[in-house]
């Protein structure tokens, strides 16, 4: 798997263009951020693959390792330019938030819960014993009946919160307000989920935090760049090796926001122009919540290449199926 996975980032790699002594103005635009989306949600397939193995050998391991290290990090930017491109949105659109609960939350948990359905009848085919409750909580992201469950549940918490807390004005203390709700969310859970539950939420208020000093922060970074990008990385491994030793879900936190970070640092002296990724990207939100179901339907009935290949190759005609069905359905509804 280690090969496979070197293919895809080497892939990655030659659409990377350095602008020498420039800065990529559009370091944090929808096409850029949507390949760097592209490339973490590939890596978050490799993740969830690694479960599935029943038979790893060596080159396997290595990547099962490199999956563990890079951890919860690699969803970090879906969260962190989400947050930034809702606030963006709340900024310069004035009628965005009437809009929001019809526009964008209803089409993403009605997505979801067509996901859960399909992972329901996936069940009742393998004969699962599921209580009515589990299943019941796994439509909010709760429980989970096979599917990922965590980054949905955080999703809709935050989307209510920007409702909560945007729906009448954009001033920082509506940002000071989702903050809080944010931390209120993670004391909750934390008491009754395991710690991926909630430990990259924070990079949500961040991404929120950076559209609203966007200005003053790339004045101070284009400035300063080089001395910025040194100290990002190295609070980032510093932060890494804190999270290693005195593991808590804030110090996780920590480490994630400053490897974001860093990755927004990195991307403003560098422009991504790559297709493939481009499309994995706009293809995010299917690919993460329909990848398990091949894998799970799949699991110890071919050599691990193979199996790995079907997946993938499921899991995107699921994705582009699906996602041309919704959207037809939703665009007819809303007009």
């Amino acid at each position: 798997m280690i090969f496979i996975f070197s293919i895809f980032i080497i892939v990655f790699i030659i659409g990377i263009r350095f602008t020498g002594k420039d800065f990529n103005r559009e370091y944090i635009n929808k096409e850029s951020t949507t390949i760097i989306n592209g490339l973490f949600v590939v890596m978050v397939f490799f993740s969830h693959f690694k479960q599935y193995l029943t038979n790893p050998n060596i080159y396997d391991n290595i990547l099962s390792t490199i999956m563990l290290n890079i951890g919860q990090l690699m969803v970090t930017s879906f969260l962190f330019y989400s947050g930034y491109g809702i606030y963006e949105s709340i900024k310069n659109k004035p009628n965005y938030m009437k809009s929001f609960f019809k526009k964008r939350f209803i089409p993403t948990y009605l997505n979801f819960f067509l996901a859960m359905i399909l992972f329901v009848i996936m069940n009742i085919i393998l004969k699962e014993e599921l209580s009515f409750s589990k299943i019941l909580l796994s439509f909010i992201g709760y429980e989970s009946i096979g599917n990922s469950n965590w980054y949905m549940l955080a999703t809709f918490a935050l989307y209510i919160f920007i409702i909560i807390c945007f729906t009448k004005n954009k001033k920082m203390y509506s940002i000071i307000a989702f903050i809080f709700l944010c931390f209120l969310y993670v004391t909750i859970l934390r008491k009754s989920r395991p710690a991926y539950f909630v430990n990259t939420i924070f990079c949500f208020p961040v991404g929120i935090l950076y559209s609203y000093y966007k200005e003053r922060i790339e004045k101070y970074i284009f400035n300063n760049y080089f001395l910025i990008l040194i100290i990002s990385i190295l609070s980032f491994i510093i932060s890494c090796f804190i999270k290693n030793y005195s593991y808590s879900v804030f110090t996780y936190s920590i480490c994630a926001i400053l490897f974001i970070l860093m990755i927004v640092i990195i991307s403003m002296k560098i422009k991504l122009k790559n297709r493939i990724y481009l499309f994995f990207g706009k293809y995010i939100f299917w690919i993460y919540v329909l990848q398990r179901i091949p894998m799970i339907f799949l699991r110890g009935k071919m050599n691990n290449y193979l199996y790995f290949f079907i997946c993938f190759v499921i899991t995107i005609i699921m994705s582009i199926t699906l996602k041309y069905l919704t959207d037809k359905i939703y665009k007819k509804i809303i007009n």
